[in-house]
């Protein structure tokens, strides 16, 4: 090994040093995670089947003049929605539980830590600015657990969805109008 490939390998021995903390405490709270990740994947799945559901409506419903369809659709895309602000709230609530946990657990052991130093070391330390540091430092590691850091994620999923749903529709599309070119 080189001495450039020694570097890389010892940024990355930093890097996991600082992450295995993280994990550890994501770790605790695996099973609400795994629902917030079913709760994304089925926000997914309903993102991929509204634009087809919307195609249908379009073409069978509206263009063909079948409203007993149309009332069909327009039901299953009322209960898609539904169905997508029931996972959006059992995502944000285990979301939301495992984000005042962490800060709980946090704030809990700092305060626990402080308590058991020796009360000489603040004679010459200013306690406001140690509360401080620790306060920010609490909001920083459960920082993890925020909602920008799943609603990227989410809306990323959901993008994914939607794309692919629309490429199928354009796909569909192209093979529908592709028949009138024959005639």
């Amino acid at each position: 090994m080189n001495k450039k490939d020694c570097t890389h390998l010892n940024k990355l021995k930093k890097v996991l040093h600082y992450f295995k903390p993280v994990v550890s405490i994501l770790f605790n709270y695996k099973k609400k995670i795994a629902i917030i990740f079913l709760c994304m994947l089925f926000s997914f799945f309903i993102g991929f089947v509204q634009p087809l559901t919307s195609q249908y409506l379009i073409d069978k419903g509206i263009v063909a003049g079948d409203f007993k369809f149309l009332s069909l659709m327009c039901f299953v895309l009322l209960f898609l929605y539904v169905m997508y602000c029931v996972f959006s709230y059992v995502k944000e609530k285990n979301r939301l539980q495992i984000y005042n946990s962490i800060r709980f657990d946090l704030e809990v052991k700092a305060f626990k830590h402080l308590s058991a130093i020796n009360i000489e070391y603040f004679n010459d330390k200013n306690i406001s600015a140690i509360c401080q540091t620790i306060k920010k430092d609490v909001v920083n590691i459960s920082s993890i657990a925020n909602a920008e850091t799943f609603e990227v994620l989410s809306a990323f999923l959901g993008a994914i969805g939607g794309g692919v749903a629309l490429f199928i529709i354009d796909d569909l599309s192209a093979d529908h109008y592709s028949s009138f070119d024959d005639v």
